[in-house]
């Protein structure tokens, strides 16, 4: 029996043609090459942060955000309410909050933008 592949007819007895040869070798090395994983060099405060996070967006930001210079921030702050901030600078009741919802009494919650949290956290003189 026949089989087309990139319509050329090849028998399925015979040996694929990717099983010979350089692609069979580039084959093998791809197959058993590492997983690359993007590694981050942060301070060892940020490097606690960022293992702390939950989420690819909050290791983003939080990679931002080293960058940038911010402060660190304390990740799933509790207010004296209840309500849990991701990211905070309890000091200057700062936050970051990944879902809209009600911001909490005395406190500044920012979107997950890097710019925004720094353009807040250089007004209240965090930075």
């Amino acid at each position: 029996m026949a089989k087309k592949i990139l319509d050329l007819p090849v028998s399925v007895d015979e040996p694929s043609l990717l099983s010979r040869g350089w692609w069979a070798s580039l084959l093998a090395a791809a197959a058993s090459a590492p997983e690359v994983t993007e590694t981050v060099a942060l301070a060892p405060e940020w490097q606690t942060v960022f293992d702390e996070a939950v989420s690819d967006t909050e290791r983003e930001l939080i990679t931002a955000l080293a960058d940038a210079g911010v402060a660190v921030p304390e990740l799933g702050y509790e207010t004296d309410g209840g309500d849990v901030i991701d990211m905070a600078w309890v000091d200057a009741r700062i936050g970051v909050s990944f879902e809209s919802g009600e911001t909490p009494h005395g406190w500044t919650l920012c979107p997950a933008d890097v710019e925004h949290v720094v353009a807040m956290l250089q007004s209240n003189g965090v930075m």
